[in-house]
C-alpha cells in the first residue's frame, strides 16, 4: 500500500542519515600510517620501521569528549608580565593555539616550572625532549631551539601541538604530545594516555571559565 511504501523509505533515509552522521563525527576513524621519519620526530627516538597502526577506540563519545571543556568562558586577567604562564599564552598566541589549552598542558606537564626535567630527559615548560626539538625546531619553527630558553621551550612546545592540532581534534591530538603518533597509532601507547588526554582537557576547561587549574587536576 503507499503507506507502507512510504513508511519504508522514510526508514531508509534516517538509516541512511545516521551512517552519515557516524562518519562525521569520527565513529569510523582511520588514523593514518606511521612513518619511521615521524617516528623519529614524534616519537622521541631513533626512525625505525612501525607496525601498521591499529584504530583508535575512545572510551567517550563525542558529547563526553568536548564536555570538559564544556562551561561559561569569561575574561580573565593577563598573566603577569615574565611570568611562566606570560610566557605559555604569547607561545600560543604566536603559534596560533588555544591559550587555555596550551596553559593546561604546562599545568600538566611541569606545574609551569621551566626548571623541570623528567627522568626520561624531558625539559621545561612543555617538556620537550632534545631529541624531538633537534628536528622539530627546524621543521616547524625554521632554526634550533635552546629548551632551557623558556620562550624557545614554549614556542615548540606550542608548534609541536599546533602541528598534532593541524590533523587530529583536541584528545588525540594530546594522546599524541604525550605518547608520540607511532606509539598511539601502532597499539603500544601507556595505560594512562587518555587518562592524561582527558585530564589536560579538563584543566583546559577550567581555565577557560576562571578558575584555578590545581581546582580540576583529577591526579
Amino acid at each position: 500500500m503507499p503507506y507502507e511504501w512510504w513508511a519504508r523509505a522514510l526508514l531508509a533515509g534516517a538509516l541512511l542519515t545516521a551512517v552519515e552522521v557516524g562518519s562525521v563525527i569520527g565513529l569510523h576513524y582511520a588514523p593514518p600510517a606511521a612513518s619511521p621519519a615521524r617516528a623519529a620526530y614524534f616519537g622521541q627516538a631513533q626512525a625505525r620501521d612501525l607496525p601498521a597502526p591499529k584504530p583508535l577506540r575512545s572510551d567517550l563519545g563525542p558529547d563526553e569528549l568536548f564536555a570538559s571543556l564544556a562551561g561559561d568562558a569569561q575574561d580573565t586577567p593577563p598573566p603577569p608580565a615574565g611570568s611562566p604562564q606570560a610566557i605559555v599564552v604569547q607561545a600560543a598566541q604566536q603559534e596560533g593555539v588555544d591559550p587555555n589549552l596550551l596553559l593546561a598542558l604546562s599545568y600538566w606537564e611541569s606545574g609551569y616550572r621551566q626548571e623541570a626535567v623528567s627522568s626520561e630527559g624531558a625539559v621545561g615548560l612543555l617538556q620537550v625532549m632534545p631529541q624531538t626539538a633537534e628536528q622539530a625546531g627546524p621543521q616547524l619553527l625554521g632554526r634550533q631551539v635552546d629548551l632551557a630558553n623558556p620562550d624557545d621551550n614554549a614556542l615548540m612546545g606550542a608548534a609541536l601541538l599546533k602541528d598534532l592540532l593541524n590533523k587530529y581534534d583536541r584528545r588525540t591530538a594530546l594522546a599524541a604530545y604525550y605518547q608520540g603518533e607511532p606509539a598511539l597509532f601502532g597499539g603500544y601507547a601507556a595505560p594512562d594516555t587518555w587518562s592524561y588526554a582527558d585530564g589536560v582537557l579538563q584543566i583546559a576547561g577550567a581555565i577557560a571559565a576562571g578558575q584555578d587549574p590545581h581546582s580540576a587536576d583529577p591526579r
